[in-house]
């Protein structure tokens, strides 16, 4: 009769096991290796590593930065902090407090996410942005980052130059408005430019 087969060499440490040992060597390894993803991991979830959100606007336009805080978070106070100095200071319940002067009329803070609404923006509104943002019962600051880009309308130049003697129809404008001209005698020539 046969003897039930032993497994103890499966799990059973040092001589006793067929399987080879790993070193402390590898084991330290693959330990940091564990540590440093959880590291990165919680990194990237409080925003510290995240590169900051683009936002681009017209010139004389509006624009939002937007904060993706959910409905049951519960906020002690969020600060807007502009590409020179911090630029407003919001509390639940009360009033947004606006700090440069040049902002006042054309900033708002939405109540319910705290995002930052410019309106007429000027190219001096351009450059990088954050929110600071301190939740009740919660010791850490949350910041998120933007970068603002202000684009000045593009306008297309032509110029004409009008040479007596031909018969032409010119048509002129940019977008919805056209302007259609007949002339009589002279001969037109369009450069771009």
């Amino acid at each position: 009769m046969v003897a039930p087969k032993s497994h103890t060499d499966d799990w059973a440490p040092g001589p006793f096991s067929s399987k080879p040992q790993r070193s402390q060597l590898q084991i330290f390894s693959s330990v940091l290796q564990t540590s440093l993803l959880f590291l990165l991991m919680g990194l990237r979830a409080s925003g510290k590593d995240s590169a900051p959100t683009v936002v681009s606007g017209i010139l004389g336009g509006s624009v939002t930065l937007p904060l993706n805080i959910s409905v049951d978070t519960e906020i002690e106070h969020v600060i807007w902090i502009g590409p020179k100095n911090a630029l407003a200071f919001a509390r639940p319940k009360e009033n947004v407090t606006v700090m440069v002067k040049s902002y006042l009329g054309r900033l708002d803070i939405t109540k319910w996410s705290y995002s930052l609404y410019i309106r007429n923006l000027t190219l001096n509104d351009a450059g990088s942005y954050k929110a600071q943002i301190n939740q009740r019962n919660f010791e850490v600051t949350t910041e998120e980052e933007f970068t603002l880009f202000v684009y000045a309308p593009f306008i297309e130049k032509v110029s004409v130059h009008v040479i007596k003697g031909d018969h032409r129809t010119l048509l002129e404008g940019s977008g919805l408005e056209s302007i259609i001209r007949t002339l009589a005698e002279p001969r037109v020539s369009v450069r771009e430019g």
